[in-house]
């Protein structure tokens, strides 16, 4: 007599073993939401940059774009690379490339120049557009013009790709913001993100630079799109 392949047990168990596998799959593949009201939902969605009520002081009147810096560049936000004021780089918009060669006899650039330069444009060149999705730690940023930047809100130092050069970045959590820190060499860079109640999104950016006096702050403003809840 044969007897069956799986007994009445047996099969149970790998029914059971088989429910188990796929919960865990289709668990894996979804994307957990911020719980609603917290500062983490609130940040998350798609934002516009309002150029009337943002203030960059290297960009002159609000919502016009940088002046050229002086004598062709070098040094400072706005020289050494194509841009500042908006439409560029920051919070995962791609800006312009620096040209990190050329010249008579001039070897590429060092990393620690182009870490510096990195979050200086980081500074400058905030993008247009944002598409934020922030998943548990996670708060990954979109701009309009696709380039994705991922940031783990847990206090701890991590390399974060700037497109040009990696750079050391702290992000984290407070009661009301995302807050962020960049530092290379004689640069460092602090970033808040603050949903308000009235429905956007203020960016405030803080560069300090060996040399410079004062730090230099500045103020986005974003509105929450149509397509952003």
């Amino acid at each position: 007599m044969r007897h069956p392949f799986l007994t009445g047990g047996t099969a149970i168990a790998l029914v059971s073993a088989l429910l188990t596998i796929g919960a865990l799959h289709a668990s894996a593949q979804s994307t957990p939401k911020p719980e609603a009201g917290s500062i983490a939902a609130k940040l998350a969605g798609q934002w516009r940059i309002n150029k009337e009520q943002s203030a960059d002081p290297e960009a002159g009147t609000p919502g016009q774009p940088a002046a050229p810096p002086a004598g062709g560049g070098g040094g400072g936000i706005g020289g050494g690379y194509p841009g500042g004021g908006y439409g560029g780089g920051g919070m995962g918009g791609r800006g312009g490339g620096y040209g990190g060669g050329g010249g008579f006899g001039r070897g590429p650039m060092p990393e620690s120049q182009l870490r510096e330069r990195a979050i200086l444009r980081e500074a400058s060149q905030p993008p247009d557009l944002v598409n934020i999705v922030v998943a548990k730690d996670v708060v990954t940023f979109t701009s309009g013009d696709g380039v994705v930047r991922k940031y783990t809100a847990n206090g701890k130092k991590e390399k974060v790709d700037l497109t040009t050069a990696e750079v050391e970045t702290v992000t984290a959590w407070t009661e009301d913001a995302l807050t962020q820190e960049m530092k290379s060499g004689s640069v460092k860079l602090n970033r808040t993100l603050q949903p308000t109640s009235t429905n956007q999104l203020v960016v405030t950016v803080t560069l300090t630079q060996s040399t410079r006096m004062q730090p230099l702050t500045k103020k986005y403003v974003y509105d929450r799109t149509a397509g952003g809840s």
